[in-house]
C-alpha cells in the first residue's frame, strides 16, 4: 500500500490538475471496464497490479480470464479483442452500472429504486469511515474501492475540501464523478 501512495504521490505532481483532467487510455483502465461489461464488478487493486505488472500482454491475460469466467464464450472474446469494444469502452459507463457495483462492494442486492441506493451509498460509506483511521484513509477507501486505486494528491486535496464543504454523501458524488470511475 505504501508503494501505491509514493507512486500516486509523484504521478500527482507530474500531472498535477483538474479532477476531471483527461487521462489516457492504458491497459488497467480497459481491463477494468472490461471486468465491468462481463462480470458487472470491478477487479481488485491487487488483480490490477497482477495483469499490469506481471504480464507482458495484460489485457489479453484478462480477456483469457474473463471469457473463462463467462462460460469460455468465444463470442466474448472476440468482443472484448475488437477495436470496437476498446472505443467503445471510452464512453461513459450507465450509472446504474455504478449503482450495482456499490450494492456488491457494499454487500447489498441491486434495486433500481433511488432511495434504496441513496442508502446503499450511506452504508458504502459508513463501511469506508470504519474500515479507516482518518478521513483521507476513508476517502482513499472509496476511491480504491471504485477505481482500483488510491486518490492522487490533488483529487484528495479536492475531496477533502468537498468533505468541509458538503459532507461525506458531497464526497461519495464527487468520487462517483471521477473520469476512473464514470469511464471504466
Amino acid at each position: 500500500m505504501r508503494k501505491a501512495v509514493i507512486v500516486c504521490l509523484v504521478l500527482a505532481f507530474v500531472t498535477a490538475g483538474d479532477l476531471k483532467t483527461e487521462m489516457p487510455l492504458d491497459e488497467s483502465y480497459i481491463i477494468r471496464r472490461a471486468y465491468l461489461d462481463v462480470l458487472g464488478v470491478m477487479p481488485s487493486g491487487e488483480e490490477i497490479s497482477w495483469y499490469c505488472e506481471y504480464n507482458n500482454d495484460p489485457y489479453q491475460v484478462a480477456v483469457d480470464w474473463l471469457v473463462k469466467q463467462a462460460s469460455e464464450d468465444v463470442k466474448i472474446r472476440i468482443w472484448l479483442l475488437s477495436k470496437q469494444y476498446k472505443e467503445a469502452a471510452k464512453q461513459p459507463i450507465d450509472p446504474k452500472w455504478l449503482d450495482r457495483n456499490l450494492c456488491y462492494l457494499s454487500g447489498a442486492v441491486y434495486v433500481d429504486d433511488p432511495v434504496y441506493i441513496h442508502n446503499v451509498k450511506g452504508r458504502f460509506i459508513d463501511m469506508a469511515q470504519k474500515a479507516s483511521d482518518s478521513d483521507l484513509e476513508a476517502i482513499d477507501y472509496m476511491a480504491y474501492q471504485l477505481m482500483s486505486r488510491v486518490t492522487h494528491v490533488d483529487e484528495a486535496n479536492r475531496l477533502l475540501g468537498v468533505l468541509k464543504q458538503e459532507g461525506w454523501r458531497g464526497v461519495m458524488e464527487a468520487i462517483l464523478g471521477l473520469e476512473d470511475v464514470c469511464y471504466k
